[in-house]
């Protein structure tokens, strides 16, 4: 599930519009208040399934949750004096922010809003967060004055803003941003660009950096403030690190001199490096999935073994805070945070069906429709789950019950052709109980 936390071409955890609507009917007369949702409501999503913070030592041991619970949680970054850790998490329903101490105590909610707030990050004098939120129906940049509590957005742009970085001194902000790409967003795959800007911390004096028509991420200021550290990659390469079946793919550190915008290579080997950090003695550390979410050092033979997303480190330089997905049980059943109460959203496996009964729901078993494919069935409640049907060459893709609840139709055959080869897929129907595989057309 790592790919599916790319850190800057999107701060929005996206859902397929894989849906299945099954109505439960109000006895006190529709559109009356009821305690109960009127509606459930199966979608399948790519993001993780229970992504958890840890705290360990520099050497990633002594690792512990920070905050436990079944929620996501992601994204997290110290303050300058090490007393506090800010991250995302959506353990109140949308995805906020929160702040915590260290030793996990003192847990404060910052952000309170339906929108999808995330990659916050302390100003040096710890009075200030800068995070991204798609408040504005956009990923823009805000400032949120924590002794006010007042919200100030910084970029109001059409484009998506990512990942701000305060400079030493508080006075800069470095970010990524797609607001320049000369290709279109793609909905399944990565076509877009970003590039690096910086600007005042009140929004003012925006500057572009980098005009690489690349990929660039997660900006890190040098201890001097003169440069920024970053992430570079081709968009081929980015759509394979998206892909959800595991591409080599390679990306490369550079830095780029604020004076003059001259960029340099600091890596030409193959690989994914990520999540680069500049650190106040000069060394730079950056995770790759090469070596499955290792921490690594450049110039160094120094590695910290484990999986590290977004790893931030404390001042002292003796804690990592960072996230991994814990959850392990695929098809999910969760029910999920629902803006409308009259719609109890479930997040179930890819490609929901819902009985007319009501007493069942099918999905496929793999995690996406381009994984060969099973049909599972479970109870309403996501009990008693078992694979229906599957074929041992076939993939038995998007199953949807018919109107009496008699029979299951589905795609049935190889699919995805411009990964997988020339697609042959038929229409095929079975019985409810999974006997009787009838394939209705041919080729």
């Amino acid at each position: 599930m790592k790919k599916n936390n790319w850190p800057v071409i999107t701060a929005i955890l996206f859902s397929i519009p894989l849906v299945s609507f099954l109505e439960y009917y109000d006895t006190s007369g529709f559109g009356k208040p009821s305690p109960e949702p009127v509606y459930q409501l199966a979608f399948a999503n790519f993001g993780p399934l229970n992504e958890e913070m840890f705290i360990a030592d520099e050497d990633g041991n002594n690792a512990k949750p920070l905050v436990p619970g079944p929620s996501n949680e992601s994204n997290a970054s110290f303050s300058s004096d090490g007393k506090w850790v800010v991250f995302t998490s959506n353990r109140n329903g949308p995805y906020d922010i929160y702040i915590v101490h260290p030793d996990g105590t003192d847990l404060e909610q910052l952000t309170n809003d339906d929108a999808f707030d995330d990659q916050a990050s302390f100003s040096p004098d710890g009075k200030k967060l800068a995070f991204v939120s798609s408040r504005n129906e956009q990923a823009d940049i805000y400032i949120l004055d924590l002794a006010t509590r007042k919200t100030v957005n910084i970029t109001n742009h059409a484009g998506g803003d990512f990942r701000p970085c305060w400079s030493p001194d508080g006075k800069w902000i470095a970010f990524s941003s797609d607001r320049d790409s000369k290709n279109p967003r793609g909905i399944f795959s990565i076509f877009h660009s970003t590039e690096f800007f910086t600007m005042r911390n009140d929004g003012t004096g925006i500057v572009k950096r980098t005009f690489l028509d690349a990929v660039t991420g997660c900006p890190s200021w040098s201890p001097d403030g003169k440069q920024l550290l970053f992430y570079e990659a081709t968009i081929n390469q980015v759509r394979k690190m998206n892909n959800v079946v595991t591409t080599p793919s390679t990306t490369q550190l550079a830095t780029i001199t604020l004076s003059d915008n001259i960029t340099q290579a600091l890596t030409r080997d193959t690989g994914e490096k990520i999540y680069p950090r500049w650190f106040a003695d000069g060394r730079i550390a950056y995770v790759t999935w090469q070596d499955d979410g290792a921490i690594k050092f450049l110039n160094s033979n120094k590695s910290v073994k484990g999986v590290f997303n977004n790893p931030s480190w404390s001042p002292d330089g003796k804690k990592i805070v960072y996230d991994r997905e814990v959850g392990n049980v695929w098809p999910p059943y969760d029910k999920a945070y629902s803006k409308d109460k009259q719609f109890q959203l479930i997040r179930t496996g890819v490609f929901p069906s819902f009985s007319p009964s009501r007493m069942q729901l099918i999905c496929n078993d793999k995690t996406a429709g381009i994984m060969h494919n099973q049909i599972m069935q479970m109870n309403v409640d996501g009990t008693h789950r078992f694979i229906l049907f599957g074929d041992s060459v076939k993939s038995a893709l998007a199953p949807v019950y018919s109107p009496k609840g008699d029979k299951i139709a589905f795609g049935f055959g190889r699919f995805f052709q411009s990964i997988k080869g020339p697609a042959i897929g038929d229409i095929a129907i079975i019985n409810s109980d999974g006997s009787h595989l009838e394939v209705l057309t041919n080729g």
